[in-house]
């Protein structure tokens, strides 16, 4: 499964599972931050690499979850596709790249939020 997240404040692509670390973003690697993860879903495909880009930058400490499109709150936006739909994408702001994730690929429904926790990562 391949994920990209567009942050909604921004509008932005925010990060591809494609090119993480230098690397693919795997089921394995989602399951070592979500155990109990369902491994065919997207939803929580989307939020354990969301989680795991967060924690790559060293961003501070968030709890994700999914919400309604409507809850007022900006977050990511998921989408899946494959390579065949669109390239590995590499500049999170070419204005291209993101009409193209937004017009070829299936978007996840709702969109992932984040609450800030205390504490070590």
């Amino acid at each position: 499964m391949r994920i990209i997240l567009i942050d909604q404040y921004s509008g932005y692509i925010y990060g591809d599972s494609a090119d993480y670390e230098g690397g693919l973003f795997t089921l394995d690697d989602a399951r070592q931050l979500y155990p109990d993860m369902d491994p065919h879903s997207a939803h929580d495909f989307a939020l354990a690499y969301a989680d795991a880009l967060d924690r790559h930058i060293g961003g501070e400490r968030r709890r994700y979850e999914w919400a309604h499109d409507s809850d007022g709150q900006s977050g990511y936006i998921a989408y899946t596709t494959g390579d065949d739909i669109v390239g590995v994408i590499h500049d999170g702001q070419s204005r291209q790249e993101i009409d193209a994730v937004e017009r070829d690929c299936p978007r996840i429904s709702g969109k992932i939020i984040w609450k800030t926790q205390d504490g070590p990562r």
